[in-house]
């Protein structure tokens, strides 16, 4: 159907009021605090990755100091956003800091030992932010 015949379609029904704009798509940033574990940092990240479905989900990672490694020399850009802090501000402060860098219209807070699986993840951003679109939600 042509947008002419569109809107004469909404014409003749009296909907001329429908704003026929599709709604923006929610977005998502996931901020994963990090303290000395590369190891679940990485599983987290890529399990995360893998079963997701949206391409534009921002992942930050808030690496709190850890004295044993620099997250930033070890995950790639391409990967998540990761920021070191320059001393060890604890948990409460170091989400603090993450949350203010999510550009995201939900953000999801994700310890780095949660990982995703194969039979119960997939799709799991989507589904997360298609419950925002529920009106009881919010």
């Amino acid at each position: 159907m042509t947008k002419a015949k569109t809107t004469q379609v909404l014409n003749a029904i009296g909907a001329d009021d429908i704003d026929s704009t599709p709604p923006r798509r929610l977005t998502l940033s996931v901020l994963i605090p990090a303290y000395n574990d590369l190891h679940k940092l990485t599983r987290c990240i890529t399990s995360l990755q893998r079963y997701a479905v949206l391409p534009d989900t921002q992942y930050l990672v808030s690496d709190d100091c850890s004295p044993n490694i620099d997250m930033t020399a070890h995950v790639s850009p391409r990967v998540a956003d990761v920021q070191r802090n320059a001393e060890n501000v604890g948990f409460i402060k170091n989400v603090n800091i993450g949350a203010k860098r999510a550009t995201g219209d939900i953000l999801l807070l994700c310890n780095h030992d949660v990982f995703a699986v194969e039979k119960l993840s997939q799709g799991w951003d989507a589904a997360l932010l298609a419950a925002f679109d529920t009106p009881e939600v919010g």
